[in-house]
């Protein structure tokens, strides 16, 4: 039997950072994808070529084995998926598992929820258990966790159920909406924990001032929110521009991030800031004529155009073309379910 899996990447709108420490977030899925595709084998073999992964080798009950050297942190993710489903199911079966991506790794756009929220999906439907989407999400959060050493549950909460939401940790609401983003990806990578640690320094050491700035960007996060649904882009942008001066101040920005929201600015954005952890990845920016990929590339950015409100996790079985819309029970969400 043949699996396949897949899920969005995401752009944080509003609010990363604060999200940690119990403020809200808006994020929206993008049209960039994780797919993972799962075939019968004796043991469980992982390749990735967009990953740079090749040769992951995992034998039921024993150590993880790899032919080749491996990115440590691409391959942590996978490992900790696995082990972190075999808590929960049980034996997974064994599996040839092909895994291809067009977000870009490291990048503050979701690559690994992305990853391990169809990976678990997948894998636990090959070995004959079909889990709720909300079951999903929360072994995914707890991937994440332990990998990154903390996690709001944001990203696998957008990879398992897509559109845009406002989300406060553990729970969330959909905002029915399509707002027009370029994003700006500076094409140096994005260390989620290096960048979480940083932050739990500077809170360490000025605790109250920090903890002023995460309420700070909370309440740009609810204007925001109507902004959103009053399609007030303007105000949107000006809140956008707030959101970033205050992640600056909490040191997760860079040279070449400042770079290229400097640039979209002056080539017409109406807002632009940083999107994920910081520290390198992307920048998003609220275009008001075309020439924000102009900005963006003369910021030493690559421009990508995206789609926003993108559906979430999809499963189906090859065979018979079927999707599997997996049973939702809607997390804290109040009950309300919605097909990925």
């Amino acid at each position: 039997m043949k699996i396949r899996a897949s899920s969005p990447g995401k752009a944080i709108l509003f609010g990363e950072h604060a999200v940690v420490y119990g403020e809200p977030a808006i994020v929206t899925a993008i049209d960039r994808r994780t797919y993972v595709e799962v075939e019968d084998s004796k043991n469980i073999e992982i390749t990735s070529e967009d990953l740079e992964v090749k040769g992951i080798r995992i034998r039921p009950g024993k150590r993880f084995e790899t032919k080749e050297d491996v990115s440590f942190r691409r391959a942590s993710y996978i490992f900790t998926a696995i082990k972190v489903l075999e808590d929960e199911i049980g034996k997974i079966n064994g599996a040839r598992v092909e895994i291809k991506s067009d977000i870009p790794i490291a990048s503050g756009l979701g690559s690994s929820a992305a990853l391990v929220v169809p990976l678990i999906a997948s894998l636990a439907f090959h070995s004959g258990h079909e889990l709720s989407k909300d079951e999903i999400r929360k072994l995914g959060w707890r991937v994440e966790e332990e990998v990154q050493g903390a996690s709001s549950g944001v990203d696998t909460t957008i990879a398992t159920f897509g559109g845009t939401i406002l989300y406060r940790r553990g729970s969330y609401k959909e905002i029915r909406c399509k707002v027009p983003l370029v994003i700006g990806f500076s094409g140096k990578g994005s260390s989620t924990k290096r960048a979480l640690e940083e932050v739990r320094r500077r809170m360490r050491k000025n605790p109250e001032i920090i903890r002023g700035i995460m309420r700070g960007i909370g309440q740009i996060t609810r204007k925001a929110v109507i902004a959103i649904r009053q399609n007030n882009l303007e105000d949107l942008g000006e809140l956008m521009n707030l959101n970033q001066g205050l992640l600056y101040s909490l040191g997760v920005s860079s040279r070449e991030l400042d770079s290229m929201i400097r640039c979209s600015l002056e080539a017409g954005a109406l807002g632009a800031k940083i999107t994920g952890a910081g520290m390198g990845g992307c920048v998003i920016a609220i275009p008001n004529r075309n020439e924000v990929r102009v900005g963006i590339r003369l910021g030493g950015g690559i421009p990508i155009p995206v789609r926003t409100g993108e559906r979430g996790l999809e499963i189906e079985s090859v065979e018979d073309r079927g999707k599997r819309n997996n049973k939702e029970e809607g997390g804290e969400r109040g009950g309300k379910r919605r097909s990925g």
